[in-house]
């Protein structure tokens, strides 16, 4: 908040002295703004140790700058604390909603979502008078408190009640020329007051633990255990302790020991700690290409590479606390290297001749043409005649005429292979001897058919097996069989068939069917499946209601009356598949047979009522509010929470008071700690109850400490620090 400032009027009114600072350039009486479009000047920054992402802002009531100035009327008959406002300029104002982005507990981004102006800024008289006015006032006596060589309790003659309050008078004045001055006579001087205070303690018998001094064992590996060369032993000595005095309250603190008498000597133990290391360092190998003119050029041989490894002994420095110096070494006693071996990768680069060979030798299988044994005619006529059982019978007659039981083979046209040419390439060396690491295929050129295959046609016709179907059923309805049991009202007639086959090359190569006679036609069976009704008693779990009572306490009235279940009859028919036999729920109907009786659980909620200087609490509200939360809580399935105990009602009330003073001293609420650090939901200008809380219903963040789900307590604050109503509220 930036203030533009000229001259400050000190206003006195009758005998409480109130300071009114009046700004103003010339006729202009005061300028006062936000800073809203400086950037470096965030409004919110979340407090460390709390889980707030998000504030919730909407900032009512915002003044808007004087658009005229105000005239000002001095009056010689009114005292110089006289001010009349009545007839002044009023500033605007207007409500603002800011919507704010975090990161990493820190402001990065602000913006105004909206903004509405409610009253219009006005011109205006302000009338000050200049009649002089006298006060008195009293002077507060200082209280010191002062350390002296006693023992601590004594206390010296003087008490806080020697302490004796001044008094003083101050006589205003305000002239036009001037303006306004004062001027202080002191009546009666104070009478200060220094308290002597014990500050000696003696402690007699006391322990005097033994130290212990580390010694480096070059012997001993690090990471052993310490070697105990001399054993330690605590030693007894009387204390002469002196405190200081805080001057204000008279508080012992911060004690230091002045003076040992010492009866026992302490015995120092002496550790010897290991400080040798062994340190393997490996070496790697490295990699190098031989090229061999006198090998083939797709020869390749790896003689296969090996790492070395460096060892050395080393001994480190050891600190006076005991521990080793990993990062300085003292000495090497010993370092032995094994050399890497390198890997070695021989390639060859002789390139060979490539001579051309021709090949006669590939062959080219026939293929098998399939026919069916008789004419199509012929089985297309057997097939169609509506006795076939006996046509079956007749088949199978001729088929067994021949050798292969019911399957007749006939090849009406041998087949012959064909054969190709092929040209490719072979290397040789110098002598035209074939290399053997070289493919004979490398490098082939082509290949033509020298002589076209012959088709092979042969006949193939057989009766297959009979093929029996599953049975078939439909399923209906027996209320009178008990639930999911089954009877069979009417067998399921199986169908009966028998397919003829077309047979390709070979008795065991066969295609689809070509015909199926069927023998006995199917017939659908009935099942009858228990749909038997069933009924069960279940329980009606009874509720828990809270009531609130504002006469009592926490403390006075926190009692549960217990609930009763209730019970009900549930009925349940049931309707069964015609296709698959599955039951499944027709209706449900119910019968309450006991009503359950809500437990009642009653809480005290009268609070002690605490008022800051600068502001007020309502507890009313903030019950109401915590009662609205309630309600959607046990709508989301969750418990209802209570009010918390008056202690952490008292402490979240004081946090309150702490957020609203840094916004007031630093114009910023979060620039630091509120004492303890709290997690909680804080919103700032809501005047309902149920507005706020529909704020913090809306926000992620928010929600979700409304619907903490381990949470059984809360407090809920309602703050009006003379400008702003805040709230908070905080789950646990």
């Amino acid at each position: 908040m930036d203030f533009y400032l000229v001259k400050d009027i000190k206003i006195y009114k009758r005998g409480t002295m109130k300071r009114l600072t009046i700004l103003f350039v010339l006729t202009l009486l005061a300028i006062l703004g936000f800073s809203l479009s400086n950037p470096q000047s965030p409004l919110a920054q979340i407090l460390e140790n709390n889980n707030i992402i998000i504030l919730l802002e909407q900032e009512n009531n915002v003044e808007i700058d004087l658009y005229e100035t105000n005239d000002i009327v001095f009056d010689d008959t009114k005292d110089a604390t006289y001010v009349d406002l009545s007839q002044a300029g009023t500033q605007g104002i207007k409500d603002i909603v800011y919507e704010v982005q975090y990161k990493d507990d820190i402001e990065v981004a602000r913006r105004i979502k909206s903004e509405e102006t409610i009253i219009e800024p006005t011109q205006g008289l302000i009338v000050l008078g200049t009649k002089p006015v006298t006060m008195t006032e009293e002077i507060f006596a200082k209280i010191e408190y002062i350390g002296v060589e006693e023992p601590i309790g004594y206390r010296g003659e003087k008490t806080a009640e020697d302490a004796v309050n001044g008094t003083k008078t101050t006589t205003i004045t305000l002239k036009k020329e001037t303006l306004q001055t004062e001027e202080t006579v002191v009546i009666k001087e104070p009478v200060h007051v220094i308290i002597d205070v014990g500050i000696v303690e003696i402690k007699n018998n006391q322990t005097v633990a033994f130290t212990t001094e580390y010694l480096a064992n070059k012997d001993a590996l690090i990471g052993s255990e310490n070697i105990i060369q001399t054993v330690g032993n605590d030693g007894l000595a009387n204390l002469t302790i002196h405190y200081e005095v805080d001057k204000d309250s008279g508080e012992l603190l911060n004690p230091s020991i002045v003076k040992t008498e010492t009866l026992t000597e302490s015995i120092k133990q002496v550790e010897l700690v290991g400080v040798k290391e062994v340190i393997k360092t490996v070496l790697p190998f490295s990699k190098v290409i031989q090229k061999d003119a006198t090998r083939w050029d797709n020869h390749k041989q790896v003689q296969k590479g090996e790492n070395g490894l460096k060892t050395e002994v080393v001994i480190h420095s050891l600190n006076q606390e005991g521990t080793v110096n990993l990062t300085n070494i003292e000495e090497v006693i010993s370092s032995t290297t094994v050399d890497p071996i390198t890997e070695v990768t021989v390639v060859g680069t002789k390139a060979p001749t490539w001579k051309t060979i021709t090949n006669d030798t590939d062959t080219i299988n026939y293929s098998i043409v399939k026919r069916p044994f008789v004419s199509k005619t012929v089985f297309d006529s057997f097939c169609s005649v509506s006795d076939a059982t006996s046509k079956i019978n007749e088949f199978n007659q001729l088929l067994a005429t021949h050798p292969k039981l019911n399957v007749y083979t006939y090849i009406e046209t041998k087949g012959v292979n064909g054969k190709t040419q092929t040209t490719y390439q072979q290397a040789v060396d110098e002598t035209g001897k074939a290399i053997s690491s070289y493919s004979i295929r490398d490098k082939q050129t082509k290949t033509i058919v020298t002589m076209v295959p012959q088709k092979q046609v042969t006949l193939n016709i057989a009766v297959g097996n009979r093929r029996t179907a599953t049975p078939t059923y439909t399923y209906q309805a027996n209320p009178n069989l008990s639930l999911n049991s089954q009877k069979v009202l009417k067998s399921a007639v199986i169908k009966v068939d028998q397919p003829l086959y077309y047979y390709t090359n070979g008795v065991n190569s066969t295609v689809a069917a070509t015909k199926w006679i069927v023998l006995t036609s199917p017939q659908q069976g009935i099942i009858e499946v228990g749909t038997q009704p069933t009924v069960k008693t279940v329980v009606i779990p009874y509720k828990t209601k809270v009531v609130y009572d504002q006469t009592k306490t926490r403390e006075e009235l926190d009692h549960v009356t217990p609930g009763q279940n209730g019970e009900k009859k549930v009925t349940t028919t049931y309707t069964v598949n015609s296709k698959t036999g599955a039951t499944s729920v027709l209706s449900i109907s119910e019968i309450i047979t006991k009503e359950p009786i809500d437990a009642i659980h009653t809480i005290g909620t009268k609070t002690v009522a605490t008022t800051p200087s600068n502001g007020s609490f309502d507890s009313e509200k903030a019950i109401e509010a915590l009662q609205l939360i309630n309600e959607y809580r046990v709508s989301k399935g969750y418990k209802a929470l209570v009010m918390g105990p008056q202690s952490d009602l008292a402490k979240a009330r004081e946090q309150m008071i702490q957020v609203s003073l840094k916004w007031y001293i630093t114009n910023d609420i979060w620039a630091s700690h509120v004492p303890g650090g709290f997690n909680s939901n804080i919103a700032r200008g809501y005047s309902y109850a149920s507005r706020v809380v529909t704020a913090w219903k809306n926000s992620a963040p928010h929600n979700k400490e409304l619907l903490d789900a381990t949470a059984s307590r809360a407090t809920v604050v309602n703050y009006y620090d003379g400008k702003y109503i805040w709230w908070s509220f905080t789950a646990y």
